[in-house]
Formats: C-alpha cells, structure tokens, sequence
C-alpha cells in the first residue's frame, strides 16, 4: 500500500505566555495559540504556510519552529497539495485578521473573508482542496481545527485496509 502524500499542521504552544495568548487559550477552551501549515519541500526543508502579524506568508524551514508543541498529519493527495499551495499563493500578503481575532473571542464567525487568522488560513486551503467540507472556514479557532485534523486522522487510521 502507497503512503498518502501529507501536510503538516503544527501546534504551538506558548513556552512563555502573555496574556493575550492565555486569552486565547481560555476562550477555545485549548492549549494552542497558533497553528501553521508545512509541507515537506524536500531540499529546502519545509515549507511553512502560516497567517499572523504581518499577514499570510510563505517561508522555507529546515526545522520546526521551538513553540511547536503538536504536529498533526493530514493526509492528501499530489492533486490536493497542488490545490493547498495554489490557495496559499493567491493569499500570500492578505492581511492578518486581529478584527476577526476579537469576532472568534466574541464567539462570531469573522466578518472579513479576506484576512485571516492562523486557524482560518489553515482551514480555508484544506477546504479548497475538499480535505473538509464544512461551509465557511470563518471563525475557526486552533483548537477546533486541531480537533477536526485528528478526528480524521484517527477515523483513517481505523478504516486502513488489512493486509495478508
């Protein structure tokens, strides 16, 4: 049996919280602050897909960031990966969504569908590429995507066809 092409999610987890990032955990209900995508770039390490201050950004890493304190695999096809860089790379430089930041704190779907927090960004690209299916990846925090992301990695994991 092939092994299916993956991207990464990784969870951060703050080693020094402020208490904007304690906020943010209390409100999901949830250790992480931050989410960001990767997906293996062979010679040039990873490459991490992420929105945070600054906006949605690209950048290449040979190791995982120190506040990565989870990596959940999300398998996807060639065909589906091509798809979650080709949503990332339209979105390169959409601003980060610290109005939408305070609409999911509020319990809000966010208004602005094109800035994005961590947790929506991730979602959106996974959506686009028909990995989940939900309706409107607006208003999606870390802790619920981490939550859908091992949901179905673990319902994969059950449903694996045996072999003689």
């Amino acid at each position: 049996m092939a092994i299916m092409p993956r991207v990464w999610l990784w969870f951060s987890r703050p080693q020094k919280p402020n208490w904007f990032q304690r906020l943010i955990q209390w409100r999901q209900r949830g250790p992480w602050s931050h989410v960001r995508m990767a997906i293996d770039a062979g010679a040039r390490g990873w490459e991490v897909l992420e929105s945070r201050e600054g906006g949605v950004r690209q950048r290449f890493s040979a190791d995982l960031p120190a506040d990565v304190a989870e990596v959940v695999p999300v398998e996807a096809t060639t065909a589906q990966i091509a798809i979650i860089r080709g949503w990332w790379a339209a979105n390169i430089g959409a601003a980060y969504d610290a109005v939408g930041l305070i609409e999911i704190f509020l319990g809000r779907p966010t208004s602005d569908d094109r800035a994005f927090v961590c947790s929506e960004a991730c979602a959106a690209s996974l959506r686009a590429a028909g990995i989940f299916t939900f309706s409107d990846p607006r208003g999606i925090d870390p802790m619920q995507l981490w939550l859908m992301a091992r949901a179905r990695q673990e319902a994969l994991d059950s449903c694996r066809p045996l072999t003689d």
